[in-house]
């Protein structure tokens, strides 16, 4: 046991040391990605990321780059607050004084080393009371894991499951909270809102892009129609190229399901790729009997564009449980769900955008001098419809009824829009670059 600790002992000191300044760790907190940092080496990241900003939405984690929205609402916490704002690693915590980690129940009565630490309690373990804990009723269903794998598994970043939540008013809160969240901003009025040009990125890819969809992971993947491949990219102040992937055709849409699964359409093939979110590997390949070009989902209904008609499908891509729901418009490639389950199509033919319920019938039309062959279309969670107006070089924003609230001038050609509701950002996919709209006020 002597040895069995004396390992251990090493293996947190050389964990101990925060990444960004390679010392020993002082005041460490975690971020919704599992990653830790000092408190001041935090504080100085988040000044250099969002002295830029306005106002500063985030920034991206030091180690892994994923987006980690700013705590509480947007605005609330000025940028000296906002690292405190973070949770304490209590694991860290307790091995800083002297690089020991000693068992907390035991420390009443002795200081004994700890072999485990349960991520429910956060707290360390002796071998005799990890024992009782997994057998206590209100403890047995708790993770215990040791503090060897703890401290050399780098596949499965350490999570800590109990601590202060202060948007619950000082509740003890579960590991939900402590997984990459969104923050959701506050409600804000389209029609009267400012809109900042946020960035032109440039396409690092020669490409024809007409879908594309943010991953759980804050990556986008973009379907490249005319090199049939598919592109995943890092969008951070810049646009870099991750991975790209050959596919047996030519990719129109993409659509991110839940964290885990991505659908990708393929309409001369008349398939849907189902992809794994994380490795971005094919785990199943849909063949259905209509053109495939635009895809939404809306909890377990799917929707796809067939050119001529629109499908829905309702608990599976399974032909048995296909809907066909019929238009008088033509060249309906582009589709959408609200969060009522409403169907958005667009008609780049008849240059009109339609809702209609699932019963068939339409809600409202709208045309507009103004919008010449529609192409890309979204929705945000209010109801709100992006649509983009590719031979006006132009953004319609409509309301959830249809009414046009505003019009976005100066984009040229775009063939894919994107609404990142938990940014308030437009991203705009046109010629050669992919323009971002920042939404701020109320």
């Amino acid at each position: 046991m002597a040895t069995a600790n004396k390992i251990e002992h090493n293996l947190i000191n050389a964990v101990n040391l925060c990444s960004m300044c390679l010392e020993q760790y002082k005041s460490p907190v975690i971020l919704p990605c599992s990653h830790s940092f000092c408190l001041t080496c935090l504080a100085a990241h988040i000044k250099s990321s969002c002295v830029n900003l306005d106002p500063p939405l985030g920034f991206p984690c030091p180690l892994c780059r994923v987006f980690i929205p700013a705590p509480g609402r947007i605005g609330q916490y000025s940028l000296d607050l906002r690292p405190k704002k973070f949770p304490e690693n209590k694991l860290l915590s307790s091995v800083i004084e002297d690089g020991l980690l000693y068992c907390k129940p035991c420390q009443r009565d002795a200081e004994v080393i700890a072999d485990s630490w349960c991520q429910d309690c956060s707290e360390a373990l002796c071998h005799t009371c990890e024992k009782y804990h997994k057998k206590l009723r209100p403890t047995c269903k708790h993770v215990v894991v040791s503090v060897t794998d703890l401290c050399v598994s780098s596949k499965k970043p350490y999570q800590q499951s109990l601590d202060i939540c202060e948007a619950h008013y000082g509740q003890l809160t579960s590991n939900e909270h402590l997984k990459p969240v969104n923050v959701i901003p506050e409600k804000i009025n389209l029609a009267t809102v400012t809109i900042k040009t946020e960035s032109g990125l440039k396409i690092p890819v020669i490409g024809t892009f007409y879908g594309g969809d943010f991953l759980s992971n804050g990556k986008l993947l973009l379907a490249d129609n005319i090199n049939e491949k598919f592109v995943l990219c890092e969008v951070d102040c810049g646009l870099t190229v991750l991975q790209e992937k050959k596919l047996s055709g030519s990719p129109y849409d993409v659509c991110a399901i839940g964290e885990n699964e991505v659908l990708v359409t393929l309409p001369d093939e008349k398939k849907v790729l189902r992809l794994d979110s994380d490795s971005l590997e094919i785990k199943e390949t849909i063949s259905l009997e209509c053109w495939c070009y635009g895809i939404a989902t809306s909890g377990n209904i799917t929707v796809i564009g067939t050119r001529d008609s629109m499908v829905m499908f309702s608990g599976g891509l399974e032909e048995r449980r296909r809907t066909k729901i019929s238009s008088d418009l033509s060249n309906t490639d582009d589709v959408a769900l609200d969060n009522e389950d409403n169907l958005i199509y667009s008609s780049y033919s008849k240059n009109a955008v339609r809702k209609q319920d699932k019963a068939g019938n339409v809600l409202f039309s709208y045309t507009n001098e103004k919008l010449i062959k529609p192409f890309g279309l979204d929705v945000s969670r209010n109801g709100e419809i992006f649509v983009g107006g590719h031979d006006c070089n132009n953004i319609h924003i409509l309301s959830r009824s249809g009414e046009l609230l505003r019009i976005l001038g100066g984009i040229k050609n775009p063939t894919w829009v994107k609404f990142q509701n938990d940014t308030n950002r437009l991203f705009v996919m046109e010629s050669e670059n992919l323009k971002v709209f920042q939404f701020t006020g109320p």
